[in-house]
């Protein structure tokens, strides 16, 4: 069994290997075949698949996306992250043209941790702000 220990630092280790460092090989090391995204929209992608894809669309959005893992606390086998991506807007998002706004998003996310990978996870992530400051959305 593993310890809330050995699940923050998976959940830190995940962030900066997929993300920061662009490992994308590494969704197989961190993320469980049998992945769910328990906010995404109904009839969304699932598994591993859902994350490369959207680790693929906000790097193509933001190449020099960064991840600040802020705060993480754990309880059994949650982890709850306190997130700030960080980049530049330089190439296309949602069909947006490159705006080259820097932008700062805030996210939060819980992961339910199986056999050292994550298996689910719920995310909050503050969009209405992203479009703001990409200047789509008035402030």
């Amino acid at each position: 069994m593993t310890t809330t220990e050995d699940n923050t630092a998976l959940i830190r280790r995940m962030e900066e290997e997929i993300f920061n460092k662009r490992h994308v090989d590494a969704i197989d090391e961190f993320i469980s075949p049998e992945y769910a995204l328990r906010t995404a929209p109904k009839g969304a992608p699932a598994g591993r698949d859902a994350v490369r894809e959207s680790m693929s669309m906000y790097l193509a959005g933001f190449p020099d996306l960064h991840v600040s893992v802020d705060e993480l606390l754990a309880v059994d086998d949650k982890v709850v992250a306190r997130l700030t991506y960080t980049g530049t807007h330089s190439g296309e998002l949602f069909g947006m043209s490159p705006t080259q706004r820097r932008v700062a998003v805030h996210q939060f996310a819980i992961y339910r941790i199986s056999d050292g990978k994550v298996v689910e996870e719920w995310e909050i992530s503050d969009q209405l702000g992203l479009m703001q400051q990409l200047g789509v959305i008035p402030e």
